[in-house]
């Protein structure tokens, strides 16, 4: 049920501190500082880590993320939201295509919004995770983003589907790409686990927390399996990330009508074994009414 998470589901949280910001904010003047002077993330930590004590499906101790969607709370007043997605690019193109990306970026925010680098399957009527890997002749397709790079092959790495369930409506199930797949050797879904024709646990999309409220959702893949399939094809990843902050709206009913947003958007990709991070746009805004309320 996408609306009764239970409270049992994995969290992956590895900088608390930096996303649930705490504070006792008097005015709006302190939560609008709390919004731009929030502290950057290290990203690697929430793409790279241990599946500790098999709280996740997968059967591999170390994961990757392909996809994620988080959301926080604090009592300093911000809301911080995190958003990433991976490209799939030829091993030898990376480093033209991390150029290509931020030069590109300067002229279009889609290109840095990592919601805006996901696939997709062509369908008249609902389809499920399942019959997708079920029945692969399906047609997918591929983000608009990839059409204004045609120098380069490019896939999404994640796809989107949608299946209207009886009991809840319509239910969104984020998995990876049709390309990402066959590399992957995955053959079933029940949804939300993707095995492989051994039946192996090879990817999960886990959701913890409450919709509209504090949130997460992650399609992670064993690693060693990612790494060593993609290699074996002259394949990699880069990823797209970003971060906003944002007051919240208790805060605004608190201290009266003010705003206050930060945006930072980043590509992530591996160079000689590192893992890089560069910022591709960052923007801010805030306003204060005259009359503010204390």
């Amino acid at each position: 049920n996408p609306d009764n998470i239970p409270d049992d589901m994995p969290w992956h949280i590895p900088e608390p501190e930096s996303v649930i910001l705490e504070g006792t904010p008097v005015n709006a003047k302190d939560v609008i500082k709390n919004v731009l002077e929030a502290p950057s993330l290290d990203w690697e930590k929430w793409l790279f880590f241990k599946n500790n004590d098999g709280d996740y499906g997968v059967t591999s101790e170390d994961l990757v993320a392909l996809d994620m969607y988080s959301c926080f709370y604090g009592s300093a007043g911000v809301e911080t939201c995190l958003f990433m997605s991976a490209v799939l690019v030829n091993e030898d193109d990376v480093a033209a295509f991390v150029e290509a990306v931020a030069e590109e970026s300067k002229k279009s925010n889609c290109i840095s919004n990592p919601s805006d680098w996901n696939g997709g399957i062509h369908s008249s009527c609902y389809i499920t995770p399942k019959e997708v890997c079920w029945f692969p002749w399906k047609v997918r397709y591929n983000p608009t983003n990839i059409e204004e790079f045609p120098q380069f092959k490019l896939d999404a790495a994640v796809d989107e589907c949608c299946y209207s369930s009886p009991e809840y409506g319509d239910v969104y199930f984020y998995l990876p790409s049709a390309p990402l797949r066959n590399i992957l050797e995955i053959k079933d879904s029940d949804g939300y686990l993707f095995y492989d024709k051994e039946r192996r646990c090879i990817v999960e999309q886990s959701v913890a927390g409450e919709k509209w409220r504090t949130y997460q959702k992650y399609l992670v893949v064993n690693s060693s399996c990612l790494f060593e399939k993609m290699k074996s094809v002259g394949k990699a990843l880069v990823w797209i990330m970003m971060e906003r902050r944002m007051n919240t709206g208790n805060s605004q009913e608190k201290f009266g009508k003010f705003g206050a947003d930060r945006l930072k958007s980043y590509i992530g990709f591996f160079d000689a074994g590192k893992f890089i991070v560069k910022e591709l746009h960052s923007e801010e805004q805030h306003y204060l009414e005259e009359k503010e309320l204390l």
